[in-house]
């Protein structure tokens, strides 16, 4: 049965997006404690292709990005548990060797997207998770200009950065840690 090329990328398309969104599901699901860090580290190793045999194997791209999805979305709460520092040394190990992949022919073995994904979440996870996410909106060369000349004064009294605001990615929400905190007080 013939099948439109168009047809095909769009469901594959589709098929992606719904396992991104899934691997968003899953991390809220982890951050409310519905979840456990050793369901999560089976996860994100089986994404990854951890297991000893699967060293020469290489995950398809959109593994990947679910990979990288999902650690954005809990990174730093699953670090700060036992087991899931284990499973995230070990996924973050695979995912170094994986970005520095190349194919027989000496080419990278994934495209320059998902190495920046990798390259992302690896030095999000070095400065602890946080990450600077910045107000976009456009701008003229003189509002950047002068945004930078503010950023640079702020850096050099020691303050942060009033243009970027800091995030830590993959902290569990507020209300839910104050819930668990009245919760196992009462």
């Amino acid at each position: 049965e013939d099948v439109d090329p168009e047809d095909a990328e769009f469901q594959r398309r589709k098929r992606k997006d719904r396992m991104r969104a899934n691997m968003k599901f899953i991390g809220h699901l982890f951050l409310r404690q519905l979840l456990s860090a050793k369901v999560i580290g089976a996860i994100i190793c089986e994404l990854v292709l951890c297991a000893e045999q699967s060293g020469d194997y290489v995950p398809e791209e959109h593994a990947i990005e679910c990979a990288c999805e999902l650690l954005m979305n809990i990174g730093y709460t699953l670090e700060q548990l036992p087991t899931g520092f284990q499973a995230l040394q070990l996924v973050c190990n695979r995912l170094f060797d994986l970005k520095a992949r190349k194919t027989p022919e000496g080419k990278p073995a994934y495209s320059k997207r998902m190495v920046f994904m990798i390259q992302d979440l690896l030095e999000t996870r070095a400065a602890d998770w946080v990450s600077k996410t910045f107000k976009s909106s456009a701008k003229t060369k003189e509002e950047i200009r002068m945004e930078q000349q503010r950023d640079l004064e702020a850096k050099s009294r020691g303050i942060e950065s009033p243009v970027a605001e800091h995030v830590v990615a993959g902290q569990r929400p507020m209300y839910i840690s104050s819930t668990n905190a009245a919760t196992a007080a009462a």
